[in-house]
C-alpha cells in the first residue's frame, strides 16, 4: 500500500493502520487498544535498544538508553538510579520506612514512622 492509504477494520472504520510517509499510525476510535502477548518487548527499529518489556507473571521493566531503570517485583518496585520529581512521596502500611541504602553503617539516611507514632525521625551518620 502507498502512503496515506489506510487499512480499515470494523464497522465505521473503528480501527486503522496507516503511514503518512513520515510517521506510522495505529488509530482506534472505540474502547481500549489491547496488545496481547505472554512476553512483550518495545524496541528501537534496529532492535538494538529496549524501551519496555513485560513478561506474563513476571516483571514489567522500563529502560532509558537501553539501561533498566525501573522494574516491578513480587513485593513492589525496584529503581536503579535517582528518583527526582515534584509533589509528594507517600508510603503506606503500619511501619513506613525509607532508607538511602540497605546497610546501617557508613553514611546513610533513614526515615521511619513506627506504627501509631505519627511522626518521622531522621537518622544519619557523618556531618
Amino acid at each position: 500500500m502507498s502512503n496515506n492509504k489506510r487499512m480499515r477494520m470494523g464497522s465505521g472504520d473503528l480501527f486503522q493502520l496507516y503511514s503518512d510517509g513520515t510517521n506510522n499510525h495505529i488509530y482506534s476510535t472505540t474502547g481500549q487498544l489491547r496488545i496481547r502477548s505472554d512476553d512483550l518487548e518495545l524496541r528501537t527499529a534496529s532492535g538494538t535498544e529496549t524501551y519496555i518489556t513485560g513478561v506474563e507473571n513476571g516483571a514489567v521493566e522500563l529502560y532509558h538508553n537501553n539501561s533498566k531503570k525501573l522494574e516491578t517485583t513480587s513485593t513492589g518496585v525496584s529503581v536503579t538510579g535517582d528518583i527526582t520529581g515534584t509533589g509528594q512521596f507517600e508510603t503506606t502500611g503500619a511501619n513506613k520506612h525509607f532508607k538511602s541504602h540497605s546497610s546501617n553503617s557508613g553514611d546513610y539516611v533513614r526515615m521511619y514512622a513506627g506504627a501509631g507514632t505519627g511522626k518521622w525521625d531522621i537518622y544519619g551518620s557523618g556531618a
